[in-house]
């Protein structure tokens, strides 16, 4: 699962992108923990009463579930939408203020 969690942070910013990266990652990260622990305590449980087999099943069905639900999120690009629109916005307003600044620009030789 670490070679995943990459991925994982680089998505969850591209979905949340006027957030700032940190708030993203944070929230990730404290959900891990929060649902590291329950299952963690959960299974420990479920291994003392009923089994090392009933344990296992038990993460493995929450793990499909988790799969499952990460399929279904709509990939919304935000980041680099906003990304393509700003260069081709600069170069519009560059374009705009070129044509209606035609004055010349006095320098002198102590200026420079």
């Amino acid at each position: 699962m670490m070679g995943y969690l990459p991925l994982v942070f680089e998505f969850a910013v591209e979905l949340t992108y006027p957030e700032s990266e940190g708030m993203s990652s944070g929230l990730l990260n404290v959900s891990a923990q929060v649902f590291g622990i329950i299952f963690t305590i959960s299974q420990g449980q479920i291994i003392d009463n009923y089994g090392t087999m009933p344990g296992n099943i038990f993460l493995c069905v929450f793990l499909a579930l988790g799969a499952a639900l990460t399929a279904f999120i709509k990939a919304d690009l935000r980041r680099q939408k906003a990304n393509k629109d700003t260069p081709e916005t600069k170069v519009q307003e560059e374009e705009e203020e070129s044509n209606t600044s035609k004055v010349p620009i006095a320098v002198s030789e102590a200026h420079l």
